[in-house]
């Protein structure tokens, strides 16, 4: 009788907490001319050697923890298995030891009242280590979860609009330059911060009403100058939360009535001043020129132009909004004095710009790519991710803030993210086939930096041939062979 041993091996690392029992089959046969065989049933447990250092349950532990709960608060149990004691501590995301660790049990618990308005998330790194001194790690990520605990303030205690006498009902009430808007903010964040603005005076209400989400205010009356100059009343605020919290101190509303017609609109400012970083690119704002109209007459649109100084075509003003852009691109450092003018259809005012034309400094401010690349389809309606602009070697929690230059009747991005998407506004390569974006990003501290994208438009087959210089005219040769060549069309 011949007998062999059939050795069973490792062949892969073994899990314990995926698989901790296997049942193996193993069949044994001979070598005879009819080989026999049987089999046997082999059962393997999986146990933690006395050597190896302690396993955590995961390699990372999420958790949420409501803001202002008291201290000691039970935020998470971690647990590693070992075969001797082990030691749990907190050994990074610590540092303002919010957070304490029961060296045995491995719950964690909170050492400070929690705020949400100071610090929304955590991530602390837990070490377990048992007696022969093996350790191992886990990530613990704690979410702080906010609380209406902060009622909405005005940002402001006196708002002051202005109306014509002749405005119809539904006229958005304006101040010295855009439309009158209160604003209050709250320190909460998602519903608790959700504001609703409220008019409570009776009188007030007959004349104007507030938009309760936004505070814009628009007549729902007519007014008249030779019955009153002014119209004043207080706005309240509210917050959406639970329990509601009101602001305490409301805000004052003076609007001022005005006569009709009679004066010229004016510019914000005599003159104003404006630096263009080159290289730059077609659409790229340089800045926005306000004026307003003493008269305040609900006919009068004010349209701007630009008069002089803008002899090779360089720059373009939008004759509604007073934004002016590049409408070329710029290479060359040099300066700029463009006379603008604005318009309220029969009085005219204007005003200088000075635009200096800069090299680019070094911000410090660095991207993970000189510049970017994208492609978007034409025709395209749905809104598209292109490319996120990343800032190279950003620290944790530091904070940038991105905005496009140009394009954005196209395009959008995302303040804080930097992600660049298009607006759904379908593209047309036979207009433009190449966008360049030009992106600026703002640091902390207040330094900036452009980044560039090309996007580019892929065609799509969207129009059919044309047939050009017709009619067409042709003579054929009487002795013309088969095939010859009668005409290129």
């Amino acid at each position: 009788m011949e007998s062999t041993l059939g050795v069973i091996s490792v062949a892969k690392e073994l899990d314990r907490s995926s698989k901790a029992e296997y049942e193996l089959v193993v069949m044994a046969s001979d070598k005879g001319q009819v080989p026999l065989s049987s089999t046997a049933t082999v059962k393997i447990s999986i146990t933690i050697s006395n050597n190896a250092p302690p396993k955590f349950m995961s390699s990372e532990y999420m958790a949420e923890v409501p803001e202002n709960q008291p201290i000691g608060t039970n935020i998470l149990s971690v647990s590693a298995e070992c075969q001797s004691s082990v030691v749990y501590r907190i050994i990074h995301g610590n540092e303002e030891n919010h957070f304490a660790i029961n060296p045995n049990s491995g719950v964690v618990h909170s050492s400070v009242v929690i705020d949400y308005e100071k610090r929304q998330f955590y991530n602390l790194t837990i070490s377990a280590t048992n007696i022969i001194h093996a350790a191992t790690y886990t990530t613990l990520l704690i979410h702080v979860i906010d609380d209406n605990d902060n009622a909405p303030n005005f940002s402001q205690s006196l708002y002051v609009g202005n109306i014509s006498e002749n405005a119809k009902p539904g006229t958005v009430v304006l101040t010295a330059k855009m439309a009158l808007v209160v604003h209050a903010s709250d320190l909460d964040s998602g519903q608790n911060a959700l504001l609703k603005y409220e008019i409570r005076d009776e009188h007030a209400k007959k004349f104007v009403t507030i938009d309760s989400s936004t505070g814009a205010i628009r007549t729902v009356g007519e007014f008249d100058h030779e019955v009153f100059q002014n119209l004043e009343f207080t706005v309240e605020v509210c917050d959406m939360g639970k329990p509601q919290l009101r602001g305490l101190n409301p805000a004052k509303v003076v609007i001022h009535v005005n006569d009709v017609n009679d004066t010229p609109p004016e510019f914000s400012k005599s003159e104003y001043s404006a630096i263009v970083l080159i290289p730059t690119y077609q659409d790229v704002v340089i800045t926005q020129v306000s004026a307003t109209d003493p008269d305040f007459d609900v006919d009068t649109i004010l349209k701007y132009s630009i008069k002089s100084g803008n002899e090779d075509g360089k720059f373009c003003i939008k004759q509604d909004s007073g934004e002016v852009f590049v409408l070329s691109e710029i290479s060359a450092i040099r300066d700029y004095q463009l006379v603008l003018e604005v318009t309220d259809g029969l009085f005219r005012s204007q005003s200088m710009l000075n635009i200096s034309v800069q090299q680019s400094i070094d911000s410090g401010i660095s991207f993970s790519k000189y510049i970017y690349k994208a492609s978007a389809k034409e025709n395209d309606f749905e809104v598209r991710t292109l490319e996120v602009i990343q800032v190279s070697g950003r620290a944790l929690n530091q904070q940038y803030t991105f905005r496009l230059l140009n394009g954005q009747d196209k395009f959008v991005i995302g303040r804080t993210s930097g992600v660049l998407k298009t607006t759904g506004k379908p593209l047309d390569r036979e207009q433009l086939s190449l966008y360049r974006l030009v992106v600026e990003v703002t640091g902390e501290t207040g330094k900036k930096a452009h980044a560039i994208v090309e996007v580019i438009v892929e065609d799509e087959n969207d129009n059919a041939p044309m047939f050009i210089n017709q009619p067409f005219h042709a003579v054929a040769l009487k002795d013309l062979h088969l095939g010859g060549t009668v005409k290129q069309v």
